[in-house]
């Protein structure tokens, strides 16, 4: 099963770069849970289809280009996968370029995605999917 959730993960990040959002429901559990990373200004929590929707469409809003490169998918052979990604954006307005890694641990049930957690740092992810860098 592990091998078919670092699909669902590559057929995510994908979708997100056409702005295909809402095909990304077809992989997730009704109750998914969207987490974004504690301790930054304005982070939230999403829940089910319609929060999964709206997290994608979301973060790139803020923003006059926002791109996100998966740098690493690892998986440890259980319910969880875990990325890397690099962020490319440009701001609204100022212009100013931001480029910052993040990392997300995503869990399955069932082949479907049950929990989306992001973290600030690689390292996050691993700790919380029980891993070590």
């Amino acid at each position: 099963m592990s091998q078919q959730n670092v699909e669902v993960v590559r057929r995510w990040y994908d979708l997100f770069q056409r702005g295909a959002w809402e095909s990304a429901v077809g992989d997730a559990d009704p109750e998914i849970e969207i987490i974004e990373p504690q301790g930054v200004v304005g982070s939230r929590r999403y829940h089910g289809h319609e929060g999964l929707v709206e997290a994608l469409r979301a973060w790139p809003s803020h923003w006059d280009d926002f791109q996100v490169e998966l740098v690493q998918i690892i998986d440890p052979g259980t319910d969880q996968v875990v990325s890397l990604t690099r962020h490319h954006a440009r701001g609204k307005g100022s212009g100013v370029e931001v480029e910052r890694e993040l990392a997300y641990l995503i869990t399955f049930r069932d082949a479907k995605a049950i929990r989306w957690e992001m973290f600030l740092t690689l390292a996050e992810a691993l700790e919380a999917a029980g891993l070590s860098e």
